[in-house]
């Protein structure tokens, strides 16, 4: 899921300490670190699904970093091959945990492009825990934890992370996903909110959120476009109003 999101991750995001773009030669560098080290992981059998690519929840991953910095195996691995292995693994958990995606602003458009829909069953067990998944997490970093309704809506600092709390709202719900060919869970999708304007997305005035919902559509129509979900007005308005039924995170 998450292989070519991370690629443009290193292309044009994440910056060295002169603050350069790496070049095409390190982004390849760090991209066969992190095959390799999915390998070591399926030949090892650490679990059903090896593949850190596809894994969505945060703590499951720092999981894992901590099983291969323990594992013998890897470190020799990573002797022979001059630290290769662990500054790709450190690479890639500092893209997980959104470094550089502070309000990268319009950026960010380099994610929208369409992504194949995960294996039914993974999705259900992916989206079960909302707060510790990595897309949710970089998205809410990507906007510095500020309602994208309205910036000035004041929140409380959360225990988790120690910042404005807010939540992850897909604008259209997951539970339309048989209804499109490429995935609905990607950042054009992910609408950063205060709790107050979440729960307004489910319970508000009809009128007063189809107000808001034409608003969204004129400023996620294009990325929504570029990441494969091309909607008219009302079939958006139709599909974002049918989340309103919904009573947990969509």
């Amino acid at each position: 899921m998450y292989i070519d999101y991370y690629e443009k991750y290193l292309s044009s995001i994440y910056r060295k300490k002169s603050g350069e773009l790496l070049s095409q030669s390190s982004v390849n560098h760090y991209m066969d670190a992190l095959n390799k080290i999915n390998k070591l992981l399926s030949d090892i059998s650490y679990s059903d699904n090896s593949n850190l690519y596809e894994i969505d929840s945060l703590s499951d991953l720092k999981k894992i970093e901590t099983f291969l910095k323990n594992n013998e195996e890897f470190i020799r691995l990573n002797k022979d091959g001059h630290q290769m292995y662990s500054s790709g693994l450190h690479r890639y958990m500092e893209f997980a945990e959104g470094k550089y995606f502070e309000n990268i602003k319009d950026e960010v458009t380099i994610f929208d492009t369409p992504h194949d829909i995960p294996p039914e069953l993974y999705v259900k067990e992916r989206y079960t825990h909302n707060r510790d998944r990595i897309l949710i997490n970089q998205a809410e970093k990507m906007v510095c934890y500020k309602c994208e309704i309205d910036n000035t809506h004041k929140t409380f600092i959360a225990q988790r992370n120690h910042k404005p709390y807010v939540e992850g709202h897909h604008i259209i719900p997951l539970k339309m996903q048989n209804e499109f060919n490429n995935n609905l869970d990607m950042y054009a999708n992910i609408l950063i909110l205060c709790p107050t304007c979440h729960r307004f997305f489910h319970y508000g005035e009809k009128s007063d959120k189809l107000k808001l919902i034409n608003q969204i559509y004129d400023v996620r129509n294009e990325r929504l476009a570029a990441s494969g979900i091309s909607l008219k007005r009302k079939e958006f308005i139709d599909l974002v109003e049918y989340s309103k039924s919904r009573n947990r995170y969509v």
